[in-house]
């Protein structure tokens, strides 16, 4: 949380767990179990798109909606329908407003730091949610005018908007009056509870969309990197934070993007060449990757006083243990390490951590922030109550250092944010694998069959709605059955036909799954792609590396003159059955009866994410879903 008083400037964290994650005294502290909560609009809430308006309510995932910058961008996830949080309606200078939970973050600055900013330029916008807002509403003067200014990245006449079929906003934006587009907060006032609130996951890596009848951007949440701020005046200070990607610190919207609204305001001076942040006093705050356990070695005769590990879960235990060793200060602050983590079951911290995680695999409440000592001696971790009696056991040669893990939770709204969108807050909507360790904070749960899909999920209909957007998509295999071979032994070729309603509702609609050779399997692809006629795109999927890229080229040479077109992949099955089986668990495939439909559902039955087991239809299902909910970018699911 950020506050500014006149010309000094307070960075302090939120209440309850960040804060007491940031004030741990311990020596090594490990922050996370839980995502952080959703950031809830009104149901009714205008949303901006590219085709016109529509409400939150009514957004489904693969819909477009628009960035802070006016792009086009999809919905990666639309959360469960939230009740009895607190509410605030968020009134603006153009007369517009928009209801909000206390949590939900928006993109500002103070009108005090707009008005020495040259016009057409903006200062650094910082993120604080309504219940901040709403706490520092008004300035320090005595006619306590509003302080605070919503920033928007482009005017309403730029955006690429197109009303036909949707609704105009009822007030028209007066930021179209302004040099810079803002927008300004007049008043905030408390809400009822027991309205019907919704949170979305965009595919932004800032986490920003367009809301309300002015074109607001909204935003998620940030965290780690307030936790060097308190040393910067430090001449001798250094921190290093660490992400296992260089990527993930260069992403848009990621840590280096949001520590520049931050550490400016206390004199940070970027070096970005480098990723590091100099600040007056000469202390340094450094971003650094290190994607494998070699890239430890290269911090050899390093003295960090403070390291920091974002997404813990993504780092081994060699690169852990060796960088406690590089945990050294000779400036006056007491060397210490933070990190942030998301359960893991098969990582070195569920049995590092295990004293504080229960038999059900859930964090036990009462040890949550619970200072223990331990001391590493040939990789083997010795753990105490307390320095003396660790020291008793091992001797006095070894130093103990002081541990505690702090739970995370869903209510805490912890301000740690991965803008990876693998760790994007997926909440409710998720699978359930992924909810239980991203939302519950369960470290045991594992992928097995029966978690990926459920037989109760899919709907059985005699018929599909007409005027769907309709695919068939192809998993190939060239494997001919041969005379006394067992049809287990061979691949199957799998083609699916599925389509999407309006509503984003999924219907399949027809399965052929056969064996033969690789000119029967072109034949019937293009047979199928002639039935199927012109208004069903033919999907190919595509395996990495040169021979798939062969293959698959010559399919489409065959099909030339029809529909169809390439998906390149390179995850796991797992991975890319995640999004059908978000979609399945909330009823919204469903499967048109046929001679198919038993196979099929005892195939998704018995998916276990590995790629030993039969997943042949399986794929196709993940593969279509995927196609028709990101036909813009179809592609690679991690691109």
């Amino acid at each position: 949380m950020l506050s500014k008083r006149r010309r000094s400037v307070e960075l302090r964290p939120q209440a309850g767990r960040q804060e007491q994650f940031l004030s741990c005294p311990a020596d090594v502290c490990v922050y996370g179990g839980e995502a952080g909560g959703g950031k809830a609009l009104r149901l009714t809430t205008p949303i901006p798109t590219p085709s016109g308006w529509t409400t939150i309510g009514r957004l489904r995932v693969g819909d477009l909606v628009l960035s802070e910058f006016g792009k086009p961008i999809p919905v990666l996830v639309v959360h469960p329908i939230l009740y009895g949080r607190p509410n605030f309606r968020v009134v603006f200078d153009d007369g517009s407003s928009i209801y909000a939970c206390a949590d939900h973050l928006w993109l500002t600055t103070l009108q005090s730091d707009l008005d020495r900013y040259p016009q057409r330029k903006y200062p650094p916008g910082v993120v604080r949610s309504t219940r901040e807002i709403h706490a520092s509403l008004f300035d320090d003067d005595l006619d306590r005018k509003p302080q605070h200014v919503i920033l928007q990245r482009c005017l309403a006449r730029d955006l690429p908007l197109s009303h036909r079929g949707g609704f105009r906003a009822k007030n028209a934006p007066s930021s179209l009056s302004y040099s810079r587009p803002v927008r300004r907060i007049l008043n905030i006032y408390r809400a009822e509870r027991d309205m019907a609130m919704r949170c979305i996951t965009v595919d932004n890596a800032s986490g920003l969309y367009l809301a309300g009848e002015s074109y607001i951007p909204t935003h998620n949440t940030y965290g780690l990197l307030l936790e060097p701020l308190r040393s910067v005046k430090n001449p001798g200070f250094g921190a290093v934070i660490f992400r296992r990607t260089l990527k993930q610190i260069r992403n848009t919207g990621g840590m280096w993007d949001e520590a520049t609204t931050m550490y400016p305001l206390l004199g940070g001076v970027p070096r970005v060449s480098e990723f590091q942040w100099r600040f007056p006093s000469r202390a340094t705050i450094q971003f650094a990757h290190m994607q494998n356990e070699d890239d430890r070695f290269s911090w050899d005769g390093a003295q960090i006083p403070l390291i920091g590990f974002d997404q813990l879960e993504s780092f081994g235990w060699k690169s852990w243990t060796y960088m406690l060793s590089r945990n050294r200060s000779t400036c006056g602050v007491r060397p210490y390490m933070r990190a942030t983590c998301n359960p893991h079951p098969d990582h070195f911290l569920r049995s590092f951590m295990s004293w504080w995680i229960g038999e059900d695999g859930f964090p036990i409440e009462e040890r949550s922030g619970i200072i223990r000592y331990f001391v590493l001696q040939d990789d083997v971790v010795h753990w105490g109550s307390s320095r003396e009696e660790l020291i008793a056991r091992v001797g006095e040669k070894e130093r103990p250092l002081s541990f505690t893990f702090i739970r995370a939770r869903l209510k805490d709204n912890p301000a740690l944010m991965e803008k990876d969108p693998g760790y994007e807050s997926r909440l409710m909507a998720m699978p359930r694998i992924d909810r239980l360790r991203l939302l519950g904070g369960n470290w045991d749960v594992r992928e097995t069959a029966g978690e990926f899909f459920r037989r109760e999920w899919f709907p059985i209909v005699e018929a599909a709605p007409a005027r769907l957007q309709m695919v068939r998509y192809w998993d190939r295999a060239a494997t001919e059955i041969k005379a006394g071979e067992s049809t287990r032994k061979a691949s199957w070729t799998v083609g699916m036909s599925v389509g999407r309603s309006d509503q984003g509702e999924f219907f399949v609609m027809d399965v052929n799954r056969f064996q033969s050779t690789p000119l029967k399997v072109r034949q019937t692809i293009l047979n199928c792609a002639i039935s199927d006629g012109p208004r069903s795109c033919s999907w190919l999927e595509q395996d990495p590396g040169q021979a798939g890229k062969s293959e698959v080229e010559d399919v489409v040479r065959y099909l030339a003159g029809h529909n169809v077109r390439v998906n390149l992949v390179r995850e796991r099955k797992g991975i890319r059955a995640k999004p059908a089986s978000s979609q399945a668990e909330q009823g919204n495939i469903k499967i048109v009866r046929g001679r198919w439909t038993e196979d099929l559902l005892n195939e998704l039955e018995n998916f276990d994410g590995s790629d030993s087991c039969v997943s042949d239809q399986t794929d196709c299902l993940s593969g279509a879903v995927h196609v028709l909910t990101n036909r813009n970018r179809a592609g690679s699911w991690g691109n």
